[in-house]
C-alpha cells in the first residue's frame, strides 16, 4: 500500500502533537518548547489538561521563522 502524504502533516508524526513531540521536533527544551507556546508563537489547543499543537501550525511556526535564502 502507498503512503499518502497530505500537506500539513510532519511525516511519521499524528495531525496533533504533544509538547513533547513539539520539543522534539524542534529540539528544544521542555521549558523552550512551553515559553513559544504560552506566548503564542506555536498555536495550539487545550483538551481538557492537555495542550496540542497541529502540526500545520508548527509547520507555518518553522516556515515563518526560517531564514530568507
Amino acid at each position: 500500500m502507498d503512503t499518502v502524504e497530505k500537506k500539513g502533516y510532519i511525516t511519521g508524526y499524528p495531525m496533533m502533537l504533544t509538547v513533547r513531540e513539539v520539543g522534539k521536533i524542534l529540539r528544544t527544551g521542555k521549558n523552550t518548547t512551553y515559553d513559544l507556546i504560552s506566548s503564542g508563537e506555536i498555536p495550539s489547543i487545550k483538551i481538557g489538561r492537555q495542550i496540542r499543537i497541529y502540526s500545520k501550525n508548527l509547520l507555518l511556526y518553522l516556515e515563518k521563522t526560517a531564514p530568507d535564502r
